[in-house]
This record gives C-alpha cells, structure tokens and sequence, in this order.
C-alpha cells in the first residue's frame, strides 16, 4: 500500500512536469520566431504593414500572458496555499514564497528520513519497524522545525513520553496535520505561471529587437507576402 500511494504521487509529480515541458517548449519556439501564427487576417494587410501588425500581434500576445500570469497565479495561491481570495496581491506572494519555503523544508527531511530508510531496509528490518519514538521525537528536535513552523506547532508532531518504545512510520509529519503526501505538486502548480511570464517577456524582447534591428521579422510577416505572390505568378 506504501509503495503504490507513493506511486500515485509520482504520477501526480510527472503529470505536471509535463506542463512544465510544454512551457519550455512554447518558451523556446516564442522565442525563436517558431510560435504558432495566425495568419489569417496577415494576408490582406499591405507588405509594408505587415512588419508593425506582427509587432503589434507580439505586444499584445505579451500583454495576454501577463494577465493570464496573474490569474493564473490567483487562483493557485487561494486553492494551493490555503491564501484568502480576498488578501492583497502582496499577500498572496508572500503566502505562496512561504508555504513553498515549507514544502522544500518538508521534502528534504523527507529524503534524509527515506536515506536513512533504505539503510535499515537493506540491512533486513522491516520499512515500518525502526523507528520508534525516541528516536523521532529526537529527530525532530534538530533540523531548524521551530524555526519553519513555531515550537507549539512542532509540539503537535512529537510524540508523548509513554510512545518513546512506540514504533513510528518514516513519514513526515506537517505540524499543521497531516503527511506531506501532495505538497510538491502544490509547488509544481506555480509552472504554468511562471512560464507564462517566460513567454510573454520574450514576446516583448523579440518585438524590441526587431525594432532595433537585431532581428529580422521577415521570416514572421513578409514571407506570406512572398508566398502569396508565388500562388499568383
């Protein structure tokens, strides 16, 4: 049961690394010139307007990203890190800069806590059989806990005096309830809005370089003229 629930979060991990690839690629291609175009209307404008109204097609395609950037981001910060839909946008970046800080804390004990899992299970003891609550409990009171969480929240995690003999599994523990099971994707969710903000800024450096004359649209706006006078010739 262990092994297929941490499947399943593996599964929810790749899913949205998935995203973030798509990002990259739409990133790259953006980036490139290589995005897709439609070009629909591009055809009846005349050659000397075709530059400026792809310039104009990239300003606003920026503009679109970076609105979406914050929607977007709205929305994960309410339904992922637990912000009120009615906080300030400051707020809101400041909950979803901690609760990440929190989750990052979280996974890397989780890590060390597997390490030192493995050893014990390479060795014969049982994944669930070697830990008991001394042990956590003297776990717990090194690695910074107070200072991500607060002691009376980290009081919440540490076992009583009569569990010292008790065996505990090698999970952790989120002193505000719960395992740390799902934390990582809430984190991989902020993807979509960062890449956003990726492809809406290189929309505005590619407009800005052809505009100093580093780049060349042609490639995005005169060759469907080109092409258009090949059909006709």
């Amino acid at each position: 049961m262990m092994l297929l629930a941490r499947t399943q979060r593996l599964r929810g991990v790749g899913t949205e690394l998935t995203w973030w690839l798509a990002m990259l690629g739409a990133s790259l291609a953006t980036g490139t010139g290589k995005h897709i175009n439609i070009d629909a209307l591009l055809r009846f404008v005349r050659p000397k307007l075709r530059v400026p109204a792809v310039l104009f097609g990239w300003v606003t395609a920026s503009i679109v990203c970076f609105a979406a950037v914050w929607g977007f981001f709205d929305h994960i910060a309410i339904g992922s890190f637990g912000a009120s839909a009615d906080a300030p946008a400051g707020e809101k970046v400041s909950i979803a800069m901690r609760e990440s800080d929190r989750h990052l804390f979280l996974l890397r004990k989780q890590l060390g806590l597997d390490a030192r899992t493995a050893f014990h299970v390479l060795s014969g003891d049982r994944y669930d059989g070697w830990l008991d609550g001394k042990e956590w409990n003297a776990w717990i009171a090194q690695g910074g806990w107070d200072e991500q969480f607060g002691k009376d929240a980290v009081q919440r995690i540490t076992l009583p005096e009569t569990a010292r003999a008790d065996l505990h599994p090698p999970l952790v523990l989120v002193p505000s309830g719960g395992y740390s099971r799902g934390l990582l994707t809430r984190d991989i969710h902020l993807v979509f809005p960062f890449g956003l903000l990726v492809i809406g800024i290189r929309f505005l450096l590619r407009a800005l370089l052809v505009v100093m004359g580093r780049v060349d649209a042609e490639g995005d706006a005169h060759s469907l003229g080109a092409a258009k006078t090949s059909e006709g010739g």
